[in-house]
């Protein structure tokens, strides 16, 4: 393990389905498995792994996805993790990503984000988009929601 003294925070349900069903096949499974003394498992929202960083929930993707919240006064931005693949599924909730476990629960998911985004002081930050930037998410008026890179 790269940082020996890491907690290492997995969705619950992520372990049941990567190490005890293979869902992932068997390399990620003893992977996990090889750092099990490290891992804390999360079944809930807001679980404070540092001041300042919380979890989410956003299955879909895999059953136990989490992301994370960064935040710090009035202000915070959600890490999506896998939870969002490209920025067309912004506008698009409903474009399926083809390895997400569970399609239909990966769009609610996405549909969550997207409105949670627009909340005042809410940044999004992809890990799976182009230049991969913090930005925020203007609520839609009577076009497509905009995406302004803070």
């Amino acid at each position: 393990m790269t940082f020996a003294n890491a907690t290492v925070h997995i969705g619950a349900e992520d372990r049941q389905y990567i190490v005890e069903e293979l869902g992932s096949g068997t390399r990620r499974a003893n992977s996990r498995r090889s750092i099990e003394d490290h891992v804390e498992l999360v079944d809930r929202d807001g679980v404070t792994m540092l001041p300042g960083l919380t979890t989410r929930l956003t299955p879909g993707h895999t059953p136990g996805h989490l992301s994370t919240i960064v935040s710090s006064r009035q202000q915070r931005a959600i890490v999506l993790g896998d939870a969002l693949h490209c920025p067309a599924q912004l506008t698009e909730l409903e474009w399926e990503f083809l390895d997400d476990v569970d399609a239909a629960l990966a769009n609610q998911t996405r549909a969550a984000l997207v409105k949670e985004a627009e909340i005042a002081g809410t940044m999004l930050l992809p890990c799976h988009f182009p230049n991969m930037q913090a930005a925020r998410l203007l609520p839609a008026t009577d076009a497509a929601p905009q995406w302004v890179l803070s």
